[in-house]
């Protein structure tokens, strides 16, 4: 059945305010693991590493321990110990890593904001989605650069978790929904156009 004129902006309304609902559940996948931590017992082999642990966003966000969270690996921990005797600089790195991730709280926030603009702002949520999508991936790539950098890359390897791609795939959802709200306006204003010109043409 036809949808009456005088009912489209109710709808693209509804549908609008509709696209937060994606970027909500955002946060329910951000309880799903995010990052999963293996260590390989030959260094450099990825095949045989072993799974030590998983955390989710709000455990990273909230600062994890090394020596606490992967006390059973003895590998890593042998490792973990002659990095902090050979090179202690390098190790306060690894200490800061155990902080309060702040940048994960921006892409809470972010998620947030994108969800509260979808009521109002198709635009601003599907910058604020991107950003935060965006600061996601760039964030899970720098925890394995790190490792390169102070030496572990070769035994400890960060692996983005279910959560991660669980939380992209809502986010993408939220993006087709504010594209959709973005675009349609432009294309009803074109199917009118072309309805006006095309009833006066059948007038001439």
């Amino acid at each position: 059945m036809p949808i009456a004129e005088d009912q489209k902006p109710r709808l693209a309304k509804h549908f609008r305010r509709l696209t937060s609902i994606p970027f909500l559940f955002v946060f329910l996948a951000f309880l799903m693991p995010l990052v999963i931590f293996s260590c390989a017992s030959t260094p450099g082999v990825t095949d045989g590493a072993k799974k030590i642990a998983s955390f989710n966003a709000y455990e990273l966000a909230n600062g994890i321990s090394f020596k606490d969270d992967l006390k059973d690996n003895e590998t890593f921990q042998k490792r973990l110990l002659s990095l902090e005797k050979a090179n202690p600089e390098a190790f306060k790195q690894i200490a800061a890593l155990e902080q309060p991730s702040y940048v994960l709280y921006i892409i809470f926030i972010g998620v947030l904001l994108a969800s509260i603009f979808a009521w109002f702002s198709p635009l601003g949520s599907l910058v604020m989605g991107l950003c935060s999508f965006s600061a996601m991936w760039i964030y899970l790539d720098q925890l394995t650069i790190i490792f390169e950098k102070l030496g572990l890359g070769a035994i400890l390897f960060a692996e983005a978790a279910h959560g991660a791609y669980a939380a992209s795939m809502l986010m993408i959802i939220g993006f087709a929904m504010n594209i959709t709200s973005i675009v349609r306006p432009f294309l009803d204003k074109r199917r009118e156009k072309k309805k006006i010109s095309t009833s006066e043409n059948s007038k001439n």
